[in-house]
């Protein structure tokens, strides 16, 4: 029984991508940038931030299991390792945990949180109709690390940072639904990696790459770092985008694969340039 409750602990640790949910945080404390009045609020603002990631990856898992299975994703909900009744209790505890941290920072933020748990939630199903729109949906999410703390801390600065979120995370997503459009063609969903030609998939993806990119480059050079750092998280663009262009060239697996781990990269970037600046 104790193997068990610890198989199933760390599977729903697996389940809610630790690396993933800790670099939302991230984002999140350094656009928040608080001083040392303001360390409580940060900290609720983190918390909230983690049961909102939370709750994204388990109901992601629960409402993509079949197609997971498909695509040779063994993930725990989709294998049985947790079991569905476990998953949404956790799915509930998530969202919950979610919205009554927002409620600390005003109705405004409490019922923006109660609108991204609908949209959410509407994802399985935009999933298989528009797969374009679910993407949009994901970099929504995203981008919302920066425009939530916009609205708890006003900065004119973090709707640059949301927009290259935004075009960005579309470019991710695309990638990986182009190592998903086997399963996801037996599935139903109608991502563009399937409705769109090679030629047309390739150039969608390469322009938003390169927008995104340009427009973390500038908001790079406009906060002044130091030469030192400034050559550093530029040297770690241009690999993302070298990445992305073999991709271009070779349309491989291994060079999709390349892509996506390479494209924390750019997410690691805006993390230290908001922390310097």
């Amino acid at each position: 029984m104790l193997t068990r409750s610890r198989s199933i602990a760390g599977a729903i640790l697996y389940t809610i991508r630790p690396s993933a949910s800790l670099g939302a945080c991230l984002l999140v404390l350094a656009a928040y940038q608080p001083n040392q009045d303001e360390w409580q609020r940060a900290t609720l603002l983190v918390l909230c931030t983690f049961f909102g990631s939370a709750f994204c990856f388990i109901i992601n898992d629960i409402y993509d299991r079949e197609k997971d299975l498909l695509n040779q994703k063994h993930r725990p909900i989709a294998t049985g390792i947790i079991p569905i009744a476990t998953a949404y209790t956790f799915c509930t505890v998530s969202a919950l945990g979610f919205a009554i941290l927002a409620c600390f920072f005003g109705l405004k933020v409490f019922l923006l949180s109660i609108l991204f748990l609908a949209i959410v939630g509407l994802y399985s199903w935009l999933n298989v109709k528009s797969g374009l729109l679910a993407n949009m949906i994901v970099a929504g999410i995203v981008a919302g690390t920066q425009w939530g703390v916009s609205i708890i801390k006003p900065d004119p600065f973090l709707t640059a940072t949301a927009a290259f979120l935004f075009l960005f995370t579309i470019a991710r997503e695309l990638l990986l639904d182009w190592l998903d459009r086997k399963g996801d063609d037996q599935f139903g969903k109608r991502s563009i990696a399937i409705s769109a030609s090679a030629l047309q998939f390739k150039f969608a993806l390469i322009i938003l790459v390169i927008c995104a990119s340009t427009m973390l480059l500038l908001l790079i050079l406009k906060m002044e770092l130091s030469l030192i750092c400034s050559l550093f998280l530029l040297t770690t663009v241009i690999t993302t985008i070298g990445s992305y262009l073999t991709f271009w060239r070779t349309p491989t697996h291994a060079t999709a694969l390349l892509g996506v781990r390479l494209s924390h990269l750019p997410f690691a970037c805006l993390i230290v340039a908001l922390l310097l600046r």
